[in-house]
């Protein structure tokens, strides 16, 4: 890769494939946080919503999503970096679905409890040993290897600018949203 190739620029040569992903730490000023993941085209996508678990091509009813989901999985390697498996969101439905007689507000956004995929490849970069490396599950196509590798070479399009159109309103008041954070 050229010299100053950035997490972000490695990212926009990525972007357009299917699901990508970015993990990225706040730089160096943190012990913990210098090391940044990316991944794109998960081998499985992986959804929870109305008591349904979709794991790939496989479907669960669940009242407990989580536990199902270690279930089904595969077990991550044992490094302490990631290399390759699940990265997704668990939103806050979940809390809320787990406590008995807990009174669930209807949910404004179209968005799954779970959203995520299992990724069968992952770049890391890290940021202390500016090192950059591709990591795979065994098994991986090479084709596939080979086609972010050639990604990763070739010079990415223009990020265009970010926004986010209309204004949010909050269902809870901000002492509201409070009590139940600290609970």
């Amino acid at each position: 890769l050229e010299p100053g190739c950035t997490t972000l620029d490695l990212f926009a040569r990525l972007r357009d494939l299917p699901c990508p992903a970015l993990l990225q730490s706040h730089g160096l000023d943190h012990p913990e946080s210098a090391i940044d993941v990316l991944a794109a085209d998960p081998a499985m996508l992986v959804t929870y919503a109305d008591g349904m678990l979709e794991v790939g091509p496989h479907k669960i009813a669940t009242a407990d999503p989580v536990r199902a989901l270690k279930q089904v999985l595969p077990v991550a390697d044992q490094h302490p970096t990631f290399r390759h498996g699940f990265i997704g969101s668990f939103g806050y439905d979940l809390a809320i679905d787990r406590r008995p007689g807990q009174r669930r507000p209807p949910d404004p956004t179209p968005l799954p409890a779970i959203a995520g995929g299992v990724y069968d490849w992952s770049i890391v970069v890290d940021n202390r040993r500016r090192e950059t490396r591709l990591h795979w599950r065994e098994g991986t196509p090479t084709q596939r290897l080979d086609a972010v590798l050639e990604r990763l070479y070739r010079p990415a399009r223009a990020l265009h600018s970010f926004r986010i159109g209309p204004t949010f309103d909050s269902e809870w008041s901000l002492a509201d949203y409070a009590r139940a954070f600290d609970r």
